[in-house]
Order: structure tokens, then sequence, then C-alpha cells
């Protein structure tokens, strides 16, 4: 196994000094990742969002339904069952 790796390594080195691969790595950086990952971030990003807005909501549900005398641990608990249900349920 250590000259399979080494043999990799040394075909690494050797491709990493190339100009011409170099050049080809970064025009497909530029062209394919870097657009890419712009893309799921801003994805990722509205579901984050919409997550938070989410769970504020449930937060403001139960402390609307549960009075001012139910202990944070039966609040937390009802949260949290809130949100599992949500996540259990089918989406489109």
């Amino acid at each position: 196994m250590p000259i399979v790796r080494s043999l990799l390594f040394s075909a690494a080195r050797r491709l990493a000094g190339d100009p011409a691969v170099r050049a080809k790595a970064a025009q497909v950086t530029r062209e394919h990742v870097v657009p890419a990952a712009r893309e799921a971030a801003r994805r990722s990003g509205d579901a984050v969002r919409r997550e938070s807005e989410a769970l504020r909501e449930d937060v403001r549900f139960v402390e609307m339904t549960s009075g001012p005398e139910a202990p944070r641990a039966e609040k937390a608990g009802r949260v949290a069952r809130r949100v599992m249900d949500r996540l259990r349920e089918p989406r489109d």
C-alpha cells in the first residue's frame, strides 16, 4: 500500500507543477465549482431562514398556550414535540 500511495502523491506533485493542468483547474473552478457553491449557499440560507421562522412560531405558540406557571422544561418539551411533528410530516 505505501508504494501505491507514494506513486499517487508523486503523480499529483507532477500534475500540480504543470502550468496547463493548473490553468484548466482554475478555469473549471471559476466556471463550475464557484457558481455551484454560491447556489448551494443561497439555497441553504433560504432553508435556514424558513426553519428559523418556523421555530420562532413554535416557541410563540407554546408561550401563548401554556400558562406563565408552566416550567421551562415543559415548554421546551412542547416546542420539541411540535418541531418533531413538523419534521415527520410528508413534504411535497
